[in-house]
């Protein structure tokens, strides 16, 4: 019996297989848009495996050598922009300042790609646009001369399509923070302090924000929930 279930299994998983990619080859043949933005099984195995490298500089290497096949998935660009930037921002001494330098460029290009690419986005909720847009917020912090406008753009559209992941949200907060928009972090740590996320440390950052601004009266509403002891 176990085995006839799994049996069953493997069958309705090729059959969904084999509806994938044969409605990808219709799909092609009705919109004509060229044979190589059409995945193959070989080549989405290959992507996954890359994925998987703990090796930054290597994983980087072997995303970029597959990019042609990959120029049509959004996806793609968000993977070979995060490794780019975590190199830029790690700590091994074999990379110098101006190859991070260069792998930064690198990141940044690569995510203007994947936005340019999701354009269209029709998901309501995207954690990978999110990670996206807070990263590409991350290096426009680091220009000499911020664009602010922007980078509250980035981290808006974030905030907007991670839904009630807390994590993301949790970044989103610093950067607001970063970027010298008190007020919209503050709504953010709210939430996450109601929510009992990191309460005692989301407690401090707005107590903070509510000391600088003079803000006794939310001031005081934290404090029923949250020991005076952990507050700024």
């Amino acid at each position: 019996q176990m085995w006839q279930l799994r049996k069953t299994a493997i069958e309705q998983f090729n059959g969904l297989r084999r509806e994938l990619f044969d409605t990808a080859w219709r799909l092609a043949d009705e919109y004509d848009f060229p044979d190589e933005y059409r995945l193959t099984e070989k080549q989405i195995a290959q992507y996954n495996k890359i994925l998987m490298d703990n090796d930054e500089i290597r994983k980087h290497e072997r995303l970029y050598s597959i990019k042609d096949k990959f120029k049509a998935y959004p996806p793609f660009w968000y993977y070979i922009g995060n490794t780019a930037k975590r190199i830029s921002e790690s700590d091994d001494e074999t990379v110098n300042e101006n190859e991070k330098a260069d792998f930064a460029l690198k990141a940044r290009g690569y995510f203007e790609e994947f936005f340019k690419l999701n354009k269209y986005n029709i998901l309501r909720e995207d954690q990978i646009a999110a990670s996206g847009s807070l990263e590409y917020a991350e290096i426009l912090l680091k220009d000499d001369n911020p664009d602010k406008a922007k980078i509250s753009e980035c981290i808006d559209k974030a905030r907007a399509l991670c839904g009630n992941a807390f994590d993301v949200l949790q970044l989103c907060s610093v950067l607001y923070l970063k970027n010298n928009e008190a007020d919209k972090a503050s709504e953010i740590l709210r939430i996450l302090v109601n929510e009992d996320y990191n309460r005692i440390i989301n407690a401090q950052l707005l107590s903070s924000i509510y000391v600088k601004e003079d803000n006794k009266k939310d001031y005081e509403l934290l404090s029923k929930r949250v020991d005076r002891k952990y507050l700024y």
